[in-house]
């Protein structure tokens, strides 16, 4: 059973150093999940094979499907869960459409829950769950 690591939010930032950190472990897979493909990709290139580019959108009910159906395929062994994507746009409550805010909302709350509840299957004694807020 292939050892593995989730990443959201993996292209940049706190993200991409979680790469960078984790790449170090006794890994065989890092799962790079990111909506931008073209960053995805310059991702794999500079840190090798062990990257998965997954290119989805975590605000999105049938991309977050569409992971938890690799899971099931799959059924890695998941070490660690780093719940990093997050969306924050600052400004005053009239600046803010109901859709950016249910894309906020969708991201920083209803995802972590839905990565979470999905890879906890896949966990371990010992296995980590991270999840950060640094946009929120």
């Amino acid at each position: 059973m292939k050892k593995i690591a989730i990443i959201t939010g993996a292209t940049g930032g706190l993200g991409r150093e979680f790469v960078n950190l984790i790449k170090k472990e006794n890994i065989d897979e890092i799962w790079a999940i990111a909506r931008n493909e073209v960053k995805l990709e310059n991702l794999k290139k500079e840190i090798g094979n062990q990257i998965v580019v997954i290119s989805k959108d975590l605000a999105k009910k049938e991309d977050l499907n569409s992971i938890q159906a690799v899971l099931l395929k799959e059924k890695p062994e998941i070490e660690y869960l780093i719940n990093n994507a997050g969306l924050g746009k600052m400004g005053n409550h009239d600046e803010f459409s109901i859709e950016e805010m249910e894309t906020m909302l969708s991201i920083n709350c209803n995802a972590v829950i839905v990565m979470c509840s999905m890879c906890i299957p896949y966990m371990h004694k010992g296995s980590r769950i991270l999840n950060i807020s640094s946009e929120a």
